[in-house]
């Protein structure tokens, strides 16, 4: 799974988070960088898990100690 958070931020200075949950989201959402001028896309989070995950890694991490 290839969950990202994007920061998308306009000339005009408006700003918007969006959170890709998988590749072809991933995909999509740059895709639109080229068609528009005036954009800029940053990456600011990568490898985003749910709380089940999270979940999973902790209980991961305390059988492995």
């Amino acid at each position: 799974m290839q969950t990202t958070l994007y920061r998308i931020t306009f000339k005009d200075g408006r700003t918007f988070k969006v959170f890709c949950a998988n590749k072809a989201q991933k995909q999509r959402l740059l895709d639109t960088q080229f068609r528009r001028d005036g954009i800029a896309v940053r990456e600011i989070a990568s490898g985003i898990h749910t709380i089940k995950q999270w979940e999973q890694i902790l209980t991961s991490m305390k059988s492995n100690q």
